[in-house]
């Protein structure tokens, strides 16, 4: 448990929904009296993932991962343990005493400092842009407005506004007695090059906070106000990586479209702030940014969990166009169905709803292009179709993307499809698929899955004493903790009989309770008990199973006497050899009678 009480987490734990909780990463589905999901942790197509909320436990039963809701958050998140309890004490309200430190120390782990203070931060950018009365501040408002961003979007985006001074932020933070250490690993302020001092990173720029799924600020854009031009450097600023914050990890706005996305079982990808902003707030609202151009896996399968249909809707120039075309090669081969909005050249969503309204934007997704269309036309702009050499050029392009599809159905419909638009025989177009996929050099990542041990006999018993810990007596009856062999098991068994020996309760609650932390022991755990608990026939299911150790346990016992007589005999011992051919006699007897 580290610094933080067994209690304390109990407690925790009596507060937090674990249904909750994961609902608010991925969507869950009811399933009987548990919930299911497609894994956030491995690709699949057929959802594995449960959640029971009467144990509050999770499993996957194709990766093997479990656990309560802090392996969830650590999994999720990439927390540490003390990190994960901390960030669900501070949602439950729960004061966690900070006892046993050598620093003497009582703040909270560096990645919730770095939110708190990003929190901070942000309210100090927004409170600028809606209430400070510079010419400034009266400038960055203007161009918002221009740019037909109302009111109630920049309270819901938290947007803000960084003016040109070079220790605004800064001084602001001193106030709060925030050291500038912190605000240097949040990514805040910079190190002057001669090392004498800091300044603040964002200086004159509109400032959009890029929150995660539980609605911490994990760092910052900052956009240059036109006007300023080339004066003012780049004209996007974005923050470091930091301890909370990794580039190509996250997408913009998700935080708020999660649910539509869900709802409508669909996501519209575009690139910049600005062009998922105007849409969300002209009601679009299953819509996200991808933080760059295109897009890497992480953030591919962050839209997994919500969705399996993603639409595209880049910009139009060159580089736009080729990010379109490797974003959609990602979504492909992870399984989603692809389709791409076209708008006119040199118009972006923002522009395109201010001129022709949200109505029209709607009627370009209804007639969005699947990723066949759109990728075909695009390169027969490119290549000449008359030829053979064009012909072969495109055939080449599009089976990249072809081959990438994980239904075989799918793949042969879009070779005939292929081989229709090209004019060319279809089983030709077959046999260059084939030839490209036994080219391609690719190495299969299977999920993991547990080994046989996780169905041993010995882990029988553990799911069933778990699942009923007043059998753990008629355990101890039969055979001894030193007869198991998997250390998991021996180690909880050993825990929950000496509770029984102190004539405490070792249920499955107190367990995951006491192997907080412990992922590997506790996705045990949940692999045994994640399903229903009623079991017919557990008391005979559990007879045999303790046989069979028991049995187990004689046999090796049999085998080392055996080999024990051989020596005495060749000692000529003649009364250990009577006493172990006794024993042999007993063992030998017992085993059979079995």
């Amino acid at each position: 448990m580290g610094l933080i009480p067994e209690e304390t987490i109990a407690q925790i734990l009596d507060r937090v929904d674990i249904v909750e909780v994961i609902s608010g990463y991925i969507p869950l589905k009811s399933a009987g009296k548990n919930f299911k999901a497609v894994c956030p942790f491995h690709n699949e197509k057929t959802p594995s993932f449960v959640v029971n909320p009467d144990k509050q436990i999770f499993h996957c039963f194709g990766c093997g991962v479990g656990g309560d809701v802090f392996a969830f958050i650590m999994k999720q998140d990439r927390l540490t343990f003390p990190e994960a309890v901390r960030f669900l004490a501070e949602k439950v309200q729960v004061a966690i005493p900070e006892t046993g430190r050598s620093d003497g120390q009582q703040s909270a782990p560096l990645r919730q400092k770095i939110f708190s203070l990003n929190e901070v931060a942000a309210d100090y950018f927004c409170r600028t842009l809606l209430f400070d009365k510079s010419t400034e501040t009266e400038a960055a408002r203007r161009y918002l407005k221009a740019r037909g961003v109302h009111k109630k979007a920049v309270e819901e985006f938290r947007l803000g506004f960084a003016k040109k001074g070079w220790r605004d932020l800064m001084d602001h933070l001193k106030t709060k007695k925030i050291p500038l250490r912190l605000m240097e690993q949040a990514g805040l302020i910079v190190s002057k090059e001669s090392g004498a001092g800091y300044y603040d990173r964002f200086r004159g720029r509109i400032m959009f906070p890029i929150w995660n799924t539980q609605g911490r600020c994990l760092a910052f854009g900052g956009r240059v106000l036109p006007e300023e031009g080339e004066t003012a450097g780049a004209k996007y600023v974005n923050s470091p990586e930091t301890r909370v914050y990794r580039k190509g990890r996250y997408l913009y706005a998700l935080n708020l479209s999660k649910e539509e996305i869900t709802r409508q079982d669909a996501v519209i990808i575009v690139e910049g702030y600005m062009d998922c902003l105007v849409p969300f707030q002209a009601g679009v609202k299953n819509i996200v940014a991808s933080l760059g151009t295109a897009l890497t896996e992480e953030q591919v399968r962050l839209v997994r969990r919500y969705t399996r249909n993603a639409y595209l809707l880049f910009d139009k120039d060159d580089a736009g166009e080729k990010a379109m075309l490797r974003s959609m090669d990602l979504l492909i081969k992870e399984g989603l169905t692809v389709r791409v909005i076209d708008l006119d050249e040199g118009d972006d969503p923002d522009s395109f709803i201010r001129r022709d309204g949200p109505e029209a934007f709607r009627e370009r997704i209804r007639r969005a292009k699947d990723f066949f269309d759109y990728k075909l036309q695009w390169l027969g702009e490119r290549h000449d179709l008359g030829s053979p050499e064009g012909k072969s050029a495109v055939s080449r392009q599009m089976l990249r993307s072809i081959r990438l599809l994980p239904d075989a159905i799918l793949r042969t419909e879009y070779t005939r499809r292929l081989a229709q638009a090209l004019r060319v025989d279809q089983q030709a177009v077959l046999m260059e698929l084939n030839r490209t996929e036994r080219g391609q050099k690719t190495i299969k990542v299977m999920p993991h899955r547990p080994s046989s041990e996780g169905v041993s006999v010995e882990r029988m018993i553990l799911g069933i004493v778990c699942e009923d810990p007043a059998l753990l007596s008629h355990v101890c009856e039969v055979v001894r903790i030193e007869d198991f062999q998997d250390s998991v098991v021996k180690e909880v068994l050993e825990v929950m009989t000496r509770w029984r020996q102190a004539g405490e309760r070792a249920g499955l609650d107190r367990l995951m309770t006491y192997f907080a932390g412990k992922t590997v022991v506790q996705s045990v755990l949940t692999s045994l008990t994640a399903g229903s608990g009623d079991r017919a026939g557990r008391s005979k299911i559990l007879d045999d199973c303790l046989n069979r150790v028991r049995q187990r346990r004689l046999k090796s016992r049999i085998r080392a006497i055996q080999q024990e007589i051989r020596e005495v005999e060749e000692a000529d011992d003649k009364e250990r050899l009577m006493a172990l051919t006794r024993e042999y006699q007993v063992l030998s007897k017992e085993f059979h009678l079995k």
